[in-house]
């Protein structure tokens, strides 16, 4: 799985995706500025504003590449932040 976080006017866009059985499907994307670089209709997206948490756990044109090893610490933060602002956990796909 790769984490794609990369800076955009002040926003994050946060992308994970994997190649399976040939096609891409989605783990974890989120689209801080409402647009999207896939074209994949299965991708399905949630848009939320940024605040200072995610800054502080997101560091500037980090490139995070695991499967189960992604930082938890991370991870976290992301979920938090989203249930917090009233996100549905379903919506956000994660292996």
């Amino acid at each position: 799985m790769t984490f794609n976080i990369k800076k955009l006017e002040k926003k994050y866009v946060v992308h994970g995706y994997k190649l399976g059985n040939g096609k891409w499907d989605t783990i974890f994307g989120i689209d801080l500025n409402g647009k999207s670089d896939f074209s994949d209709p299965v991708i399905k997206e949630v848009t939320f504003p940024l605040e200072q948490g995610l800054l502080e756990a997101i560091k500037e044109d980090r490139l995070l590449t695991s499967f189960n090893g992604f930082p938890k610490d991370d991870m976290q933060c992301i979920k938090d932040f989203y249930i917090k602002n009233g996100g549905n956990l379903n919506h956000i796909h994660l292996v």
